[in-house]
């Protein structure tokens, strides 16, 4: 499979990989990566003299699942979430509210900001800071079911006020209502802009900042080497595991 089957995106070849020692029977792996949510898999191939005649070639293949990953453990690390996003976008709304805010710091952290988050308590509203040169922009995230409404970007507002920043930024897992979006136009109009990403905009940027994430040679060996394993007949398939620790 030379797709990913959860972002469509094609899968980046690695270089194949001789065995070292390491991998056991295998001659040479073969892996494919999604660039995007990490999706993997590979396929391999052993050799094992049976005699002084006869040499047994087998095919190994190994491949990604998604496994369930804990959205309410603040602690869940952040590539890890971000992988998982990629794939299932629509579980957003499972997650922490703080681990949304320190989703959304690594991902513009990508774009080029230096990221703050805030503390969680007494932010006043602000939850990220985004730092480009002297530009300085304030934040505000909402794990949101509901559309946003108007009345949120004026806390935004007041807040940005209140840190003393001039441009401003709401990011939400929902969407916004056209009073939102009217209002965020007349504070920008004032010399006030606040940009407003919703989930689809959001989930753009998402996905952009993975095409930075390292996903080395060495590191998918690692992942993949403990689910590749000799088998008794050609076109055995082993399951691996999606965002494995």
């Amino acid at each position: 499979m030379d797709v990913c089957p959860f972002c469509r995106a094609r899968l980046n070849q690695l270089d194949s990989e001789r065995d070292d020692g390491r991998l056991g029977y295998i001659t040479e792996v073969w892996i494919g990566v999604c660039q995007i949510c990490g999706w993997w898999n590979a396929r391999g191939e052993a050799r094992e003299r049976i005699d002084r005649y006869t040499t047994a070639v087998f095919e190994l293949g190994s491949f990604g699942v998604l496994k369930n990953l804990d959205l309410t453990n603040v602690e869940t690390p952040l590539q890890e979430v971000r992988d998982y996003l990629t794939a299932k976008y629509e579980h957003r709304l499972q997650m922490d509210p703080r681990l949304f805010e320190l989703t959304v710091g690594s991902v513009f952290a990508d774009h080029g900001y230096v990221s703050e988050v805030t503390a969680y308590s007494g932010d006043g509203g602000i939850d990220v800071i985004l730092i480009a040169g002297e530009t300085r922009i304030g934040v505000q995230v909402k794990r949101w079911k509901d559309r946003i409404e108007a009345t949120q970007i004026h806390a935004l507002s007041g807040a940005m006020v209140l840190a003393g920043l001039t441009r401003g930024m709401f990011v939400t897992t929902s969407s916004f209502r056209s009073g939102a979006i009217k209002d965020a136009n007349r504070f920008s109009a004032l010399g006030m802009p606040i940009e407003l990403l919703d989930a689809p905009r959001f989930f753009d940027a998402l996905k952009i900042s993975q095409t930075k994430v390292n996903r080395s040679a060495d590191e998918w060996i690692t992942k993949i080497k403990p689910h590749l394993r000799k088998f008794g007949s050609f076109n055995d398939l082993d399951e691996g595991r999606f965002y494995e620790d």
